[in-house]
């Protein structure tokens, strides 16, 4: 099992969008289980196994995403490329979960790193996009 999916997760890292037909065959051989289990022990892979998981499992992963995002209020470095692919994994968190977690953990970050004006612009974008979506829901 372990083989076949690190296998798998080599393939799907280079395809922008997960095939539907793979995504059937995991649910109905009844293998999102095991994916949650394998998030749980890889959390580096949290990003690209998210979508496969059905939503009745979201909430099992949801602690492991806080976790990663509070490591980000320990120490952000303050490379630009580091920030944008911050922005890219809360504008994902929001949409597996919700508008108002992603405005939450923005709002952490920017009270953590008042002065990072570079984390600032790039969030702010995300920021209004989800105030919006916030205010739709």
């Amino acid at each position: 099992w372990e083989k076949w999916l690190e296998s798998a997760l080599e393939q799907m890292k280079s395809i922008p969008c997960c095939n539907d037909a793979y995504l059937n065959i995991l649910k109905s051989e009844n293998l999102q289980e095991r994916l949650v289990a394998y998030c749980l022990d890889h959390p580096q892979d949290l990003f690209i196994l998210s979508l496969m998981i059905a939503k009745e499992y979201r909430g099992l992963i949801e602690p492991l995403f806080l976790d990663e995002f509070s490591s980000y209020y320990k120490y952000l470095p303050t490379q630009t490329k580091i920030y944008e692919h911050l922005a890219e994994e809360i504008r994902q968190y929001a949409d597996l979960y919700s508008p108002e977690n992603g405005l939450r953990i923005i709002e952490k970050l920017s009270a953590v790193y008042p002065t990072r004006r570079k984390l600032h612009e790039i969030l702010f974008p995300l920021r209004i996009k989800l105030e919006k979506e916030n205010k739709t829901e």
